[in-house]
């Protein structure tokens, strides 16, 4: 559920986390704090390190959320605050150098090993090619749809006034 943000971040211990132990949700705050999110002054981070007690612990941690603005109402170990506080951790990131992520590409599932081929035969289509162009051009004179430059949007508006047809038909079949 997490293992995108905390491989983004460069937590250490990806594959032990689990997020139902109570150690391991402190140790991430910790590590969070320290190494990424870093609001507090060193010296103010002590409660945060203090995981024998639960109950104290907590406490800080409640605290920890409100002086971050934490939207979320649930002060608990929750899923949900445990992702919102790692999203602020990968933005602050980001923030301090979103240049050098700029330049990154985005990798394909191509390059993956373990990814099936796709079955989906429209997921063989290639959009550009000019015999498709023209197949969507067909279509659009058919279809009496104003021409545009772009075939994309032509085959955007194709499909939609087809969705919308369809519909109006079973209306006018129900009715």
């Amino acid at each position: 559920m997490f293992a995108r943000k905390l491989k983004a971040l460069g937590y250490p211990s990806i594959s032990n986390f689990d997020h139902s132990d109570q150690k391991k949700i402190q140790e991430l705050v910790i590590w969070l704090e320290d190494q990424k999110i870093r609001h507090y002054k060193i010296e103010d981070r002590g409660a945060l390190r203090k995981t024998s007690d639960i109950s104290s612990w907590q406490r800080a941690f409640s605290k920890y959320l409100d002086d971050l603005s934490c939207p979320h109402s649930d002060r608990t170990n929750s899923p949900v605050t445990t992702d919102w506080l790692l999203g602020l951790a990968v933005r602050l990131v980001y923030g301090e150098n979103p240049q050098r992520y700029r330049k990154c590409t985005r990798q394909t599932s191509s390059t993956s090993k373990d990814v099936a081929p796709s079955s989906n035969p429209l997921d063989s289509l290639d959009f550009d090619d000019e015999a498709m162009k023209a197949g969507i051009t067909t279509l659009a004179t058919l279809l009496q749809i104003p021409p545009h430059h772009d075939h994309k949007e032509v085959l955007k508006v194709v499909i939609c006034s087809h969705s919308v047809y369809s519909r109006l038909c079973c209306l006018v079949i129900c009715v």
